[in-house]
């Protein structure tokens, strides 16, 4: 696996659009300049790891998600079928 940032700017613009907010005002409650969230975006720039947190916190998703684009839906849900296996291979139904 490798990180692609286009993808991950994809992520961040798809998120921000989908919540109606402007490039401007994002970058604003980032603190941090429109000319960088428009360079993260736009996949030509990328982002600390400050501002990786800041933005996953703002849309409370997780970093792996955008980062990689793994939801942690996915997550849970492989971990829930694992321990119900087990359960199940411990607990006779």
């Amino acid at each position: 696996m490798y990180f692609n940032e286009v993808e991950f700017g994809n992520r961040i613009r798809n998120l921000r659009k989908s919540r109606g907010i402007t490039q401007e005002r994002l970058a604003e409650e980032l603190n941090i300049s429109y000319e960088s969230l428009r360079k993260i975006e736009n996949g030509t720039r990328s982002a600390s790891y400050g501002v990786l947190l800041d933005i996953s916190k703002y849309f409370c998703v997780s970093t792996d998600y955008l980062l990689s684009g793994n939801e942690m839906k996915r997550c849970l849900e492989s971990a829930v079928r694992d321990l119900t296996e087990i359960h199940n291979s411990i607990i006779p139904a």
